[in-house]
């Protein structure tokens, strides 16, 4: 990142941490979890690395309908990429967003707010101004992230992952690891 784009950024984070709703939050465990929407960036879309990416997000959402959990996926890719043909994947790019200020344009904004969810998983390992500032409006109960250098969005529970092992599969199969073992009141 050069030094305009982090300058951009750390302004823009330290805004979204003065717009932040005071929502209620809980607790949920595994068994509580009725819908999750998970937020993930892909920088990279048509290298070999991304199909990984996506397979491994198919597998989540197989693991999801076998628990019975209604998920929402959204993905934040640099460059344009054809729409996935599955029906709960959502594709968000750069138009959909303010280029100055990075907020979603209203469309897209009103759009994920209409998704509404117990748990909302923030599963990319960078910090992504845009993912972050829908995590930060998101209506959900209980928020979710990977732990990271810069954080944006106030998360209720965040696991840190070393680079290697990375991926949001292994993400995901750690977090559905605790909420399974952790008992909440």
């Amino acid at each position: 990142m050069n030094i305009v784009t982090q300058t951009k950024t750390k302004i823009a984070l330290w805004m979204l941490s003065k717009l932040e709703s005071k929502q209620s939050r809980c607790f949920m465990n595994l068994s509580q979890i009725s819908s999750l929407h998970i937020l993930y960036l892909i920088d990279k879309p048509l290298n070999i690395d991304a199909q990984k990416q996506y397979n491994d997000l198919y597998a989540i959402l197989d693991f999801c309908m076998a628990h019975k959990i209604k998920t929402e996926i959204t993905l934040f890719v640099d460059k344009s990429l054809e729409e996935q043909k599955r029906f709960n994947i959502h594709l968000l790019t750069a138009k959909d967003f303010s280029k100055w200020t990075w907020k979603p344009l209203e469309k897209t904004f009103d759009d994920f707010m209409e998704l509404d969810c117990d748990v909302l998983l923030n599963l990319s390992s960078k910090t992504c101004y845009p993912l972050e500032y829908l995590a930060a409006m998101s209506n959900a109960k209980f928020k979710i992230a990977n732990k990271r250098e810069i954080q944006g969005a106030k998360y209720d529970f965040m696991i840190e992952m070393h680079s290697e092992q990375d991926t949001p599969k292994l993400m995901f199969d750690t977090v559905m690891f605790y909420l399974e073992k952790i008992q909440s009141k």
